[in-house]
């Protein structure tokens, strides 16, 4: 049957032999013999019943051809199979015809934004048909693998694939290649930091799958097999968990786990041995056409002649059809000719031949091969090639200069070397623009660097390659960027060598100052990446390293920088936290530091606050103020007025808060976008979230609702994760306390689903929460005080407590209308004290009114109600909580209707906006109707 579809929809064209053995057996060696028979039975078939029909004609040595009268009567009942591709066609034909096999089905992948994938070579040989047997396998299967010995084209068919779905079906490739990772431990987070999640340690796996969670993908994770182990891990995770994830994996050997389908690559196919062909003939096989189109691009520009054609395949067998080493070998043919190459090569196999006959694996053939190409390569390229395996992944031209060159004067000749290895195929360039990016394969990477071993320089070189990681790191000013919140995508090709520099030096006690030097500028760069446990945990080896050294104190600070921040988000220490970040406030005051003594107390102001101790963090941002005028920048004077806001706001005096915020705008006005991200925390999305909540405490609830709409908005803008949970939540309790439940649940929803994807936990729990205040509202009474009371206990383990008043007055609520009267009272008496104990809350005068409500819920009596209502008055007015004030002002009137408590009333209606919202739970209006 899959010879016949081929046939047909290829109705009218010839089929080699080998294309229809490759569609109907893909992956498998198979003898042409069973073609013809397959063939014979298929013909038999046809003919049954039509002595005189005629359906496969066979064309002498060519193939066969469906030569019937074809006619489609249907393509949505019997839509055409992928068309077969020529493997000799250049990259925009195959484009075209896998093309147009997309337009005749549904797309696997829905559009989504691109990655940019690396590019392929400018020609592709042998890999067309290979790649639409892939892309049929994943729609199928959704789990490949692809396995072959190394340079046999594994990435680029990967990267074909990718291309293709991209391009032709819009859909969205995510493609790591895990070359760099040399810690199978860092695998989940290379994978994290690609997608851009944030999440604790040990937890990367769990985020990484909300993240991807009801999203139509392919994910393409490039060399597995020195990590195969933990890819196997993740890879099945990943595959049982996501159902509408696509994998496509490349590796040197088999997963082998739940769900994957192995594609074994298989050498490109070479002519036979002892058999006679013509030019044209040879030029069918792709290990030929692979050959002669390197030896072109090597200069080599004769034909290829019939006499030839034994020694080109002969060249080719005895490279085992291997795509890099018949890449290499052809390099060679613009210099020594076709005879001259053969000549080569029997010479110096004679020298390797026995290792590589021997060999039951491909590696230890490409091995033999990379010697043979080391060989031929001039002393100079040979020491340019073993120092440039000090690079763990991309690197320019400009960096391959500072670590190969022994001088300023051997710059050049470093440049032509890196160019004629690039020509040989021994370093892969990897996009075109402006600065090109090169790497070295990871099989040529270690072959070069077991050289560069045995030359005794592994050490000067990478010391070299420390120097330079910190001149590139020291150069883009990575290390003023520590609380600068600057996109530092664009800089994470560095990775995998700051990484392989960090290690290597921590390994000896005589690199210690570098090795200390290196931590704290690249601590920003982990942040920048989110891989903030691998920052916390640099910062701390590096404070290690640095000992005592007086000299240090700079990078001292830092990697104490670094440390807080990092264990901040990770959930860290408390104890630690705060100490990190007092000692580098000390030492930033010492060094007269005075900007990172500011940044170093806006994380302890956010810590504090945190925390719950209002109070405290008024003491910091006070502080913080003082030190904003020495050094007088917008984004600090800002900054330090945000603070202020954002305190006084929480003690309960809405107006300071109110007049605070405010003033900051003035330094950066609301227009403008800049960059005040420290500490993980946008401080302008902050104050804007704080004016949301003031402006609906002191009653102007138009602007309370658009200021709201505003944050998330900005937030959006943004996007960073953290940001993006923080207007979330604030913005959902302006909608709760109007009780406006459907926006409430819309934003709550997003914050649950958002801070889910990104393993954000604790905001996740508070999600939960607001979810349960949002119950209490819509009287799903016993399920919100649930709720409620979880998030609560998670709150007080993790010490996150902004919020925990406010829930706690939503827990009272609930459960008195279960009638757990004695617990409601219990819950706002312990809400008021834990409101004290911070130093005031914004929401305290609400408390108040709680403990009245109790009071007429239990049928207390005017007197025993009064005391709270009045007490509630008060507190309002104090804090200019108008929106407060009128709600007790109105339960006051309900309870005394005298003329002086309605006039008071229409007071406190004087001082909010029209649409001021006078909401009560129904259980007290209800009591309040009755009274009344």
């Amino acid at each position: 049957m899959d010879l016949l579809i081929a046939l047909v929809e290829n109705c009218g064209q010839v089929l080699t032999h080998r294309q229809l053995l490759a569609h109907a057996w893909p992956g498998l060696t198979v003898e042409e013999a069973n073609l013809r028979v397959h063939i014979s039975a298929l013909r038999k078939s046809l003919n049954v019943g039509e002595a005189q029909g005629q359906y496969i004609e066979n064309v002498v040595g060519r193939g066969y051809c469906f030569v019937a009268p074809l006619h489609w009567s249907d393509a949505s009942i019997a839509p055409p199979t992928a068309a077969i591709v020529d493997p000799i066609m250049s990259p925009s034909a195959a484009a075209t015809a896998l093309a147009d096999d997309a337009s005749s089905s549904t797309p696997a992948f829905p559009p989504r934004p691109r990655q940019r994938l690396p590019l392929p070579p400018a020609r592709i040989i042998g890999l067309n048909e290979r790649v639409q047997t892939l892309v049929g396998q994943l729609d199928k299967q959704r789990f490949v693998t692809i396995v072959g010995a190394g340079g046999m084209g594994k990435t680029t068919a990967a990267v074909l694939v990718g291309q293709y779905v991209q391009s032709e079906r819009g859909g969205d490739v995510i493609f790591l290649d895990l070359s760099p990772v040399r810690d199978p431990c860092l695998l989940p987070s290379a994978l994290g930091s690609m997608l851009g999640v944030v999440s604790k340690p040990g937890h990367t796996e769990e985020a990484i799958i909300a993240h991807l969670r009801g999203t139509r993908a392919l994910l393409i994770l490039d060399s597995c097999e020195h990590l195969v182990d933990a890819a196997a891990s993740l890879c099945e995770r990943l595959f049982l968990s996501l159902d509408e994830l696509h994998i496509l994996a490349t590796s040197r050997e088999a997963l082998r786990v739940s769900g994957e389908h192995v594609h074994i690559l298989p050498p490109l196919e070479m002519p036979p041995e002892g058999v006679n062909l013509t030019a044209a003939e040879a030029l069918n096989f792709p290990a030929v056409q692979l050959f002669m189109d390197r030896a072109a691009t090597s200069g080599y520009r004769a034909p290829l002649e019939d006499s030839q054609t034994q020694l080109i395949g002969g060249i080719c067998r005895r490279l085992d059809g291997v795509a890099l080493a018949i890449e290499l070998v052809a390099s060679r043919a613009g210099t020594f000719g076709l005879h001259g190459v053969a000549e080569m090569m029997q010479e110096s196999f004679q020298l390797h031949g026995q290792g590589r006959r021997s060999a039951p694996m491909r590696h230890q053939t490409l091995e033999a091969l990379f010697d043979w190409s080391y060989a031929l390569l001039s002393l100079r390229d040979q020491m340019v090639l073993q120092r440039l395996a000090v690079f763990a992944g991309f690197f320019t031209l400009k960096d391959a200069l500072a670590v190969a060159s022994d001088s300023q004067e051997d710059r050049l000749s470093v440049a032509n070397a890196v160019t004629g290895l690039v020509d040989k195929s021994l370093i892969w360039t990897s996009a075109s623009g402006s600065p090109v990016y090169f790497r070295l394969l990871d099989t040529t990477r270690v072959f070069a660097a077991r050289k560069l071993e045995e030359a005794g320089e592994r050490d000067q070189v990478a010391r070299r390659h420390l120097h330079h990681i910190l001149h590139v790191l020291k150069e883009n000013k990575l290390d003023a960027a520590i609380f600068s919140g600057r996109d530092l995508s664009a800089h994470a090709a560095r990775l995998g060598d700051v990484r392989a520099a960090l290690n290597w030096a921590r390994d000896d006690a005589t690199n210690a100052a570098d090795f200390a030097q290196l931590a704290a500028i690249a601590a920003p760069f982990f942040l920048g990446l989110s891989l903030l446990a691998e920052c916390e945990h640099w910062c701390h080896l590096g404070l290690e390293a640095l000992g005592d050294e007086a000299e240090g104190e700079h990078m001292r600070l830092l990697l104490l920088e670094g440390l807080a921040i990092g264990a901040m988000f990770t959930q860290g220490n408390r104890s630690a936290i705060s100490s990190a970040i007092r000692k580098g406030q000390s030492l930033a005051a010492r060094l007269n530091e005075v900007s990172h003594e500011f940044h170093l107390l806006a994380g302890e102001h956010i810590f504090i606050t945190r925390l719950g101790d209002f109070a405290g963090a008024l003491g910091v941002a006070e502080r913080c103020a003082e030190l904003s005028t020495r050094i007088g920048t917008p984004e600090v004077l800002a900054m330090a007025d945000w603070m202020m806001g954002c305190c006084h706001h929480l003690l309960g005096d809405q107006l300071k808060g109110q007049l605070f915020t405010e003033r900051g705008f003035q330094h950066l006005p609301f227009t403008d976008a800049p960059n005040v991200d420290y500490f993980g925390f946008d401080h302008r999305v902050r104050a804007i979230e704080v004016m949301a909540r003031v402006a609906w405490l002191r009653g102007d609830i138009p602007r309370s609702h658009q200021l709201a709409v505003d944050v998330i908005r900005e937030a959006d803008r943004r996007g960073h994760p953290v940001s993006i949970c923080i207007a979330l939540i604030y913005g959902t309790t302006v909608s709760l306390w109007s009780e406006d439940t459907e926006l409430s649940g819309q934003r709550i929803g997003r914050l649950l689903d958002h801070a889910s994807r990104h393993a954000l936990t604790p905001y996740r729990v508070v999600g939960e929460g607001l979810m349960g205040q949002l119950a209490v509202q819509l009287g799903e009474t016993a399920k919100g005080v649930a709720a409620i009371e979880r998030a609560l206990t998670y709150c007080r383990i993790e010490g996150h407590q902004v919020l925990a008043t406010e829930m706690m007055a939503s827990l009272a609520r609930g459960q008195a209308a279960l009638g757990l009267l004695d617990a409601a009272r219990s819950t706002a008496a312990g809400a008021i004290e834990h409101a004290r104990l911070a130093g005031g809350c914004c929401n305290l005068a609400d408390l108040i009114l709680v403990q009245a409500e109790l009071e007429i819920i239990g049928g207390g009596s005017v007197e025993s109600i009064d005391p709270f209502v009045q007490n509630a008055l008060r507190l309002a007015r104090q804090q200019s909580a108008h929106h407060l004030e009128l709600k007790a002002a109105l339960l006051n009137h309900c309870l005394n209707e005298r003329a002086d408590t309605a006039a008071l009333l229409a007071e406190c209606r004087g001082r909010v906006s029209p649409d001021c919202a006078l909401n009560y739970p129904a259980l007290v209006r209800g009591m309040l109707e009755k009274r009344t």
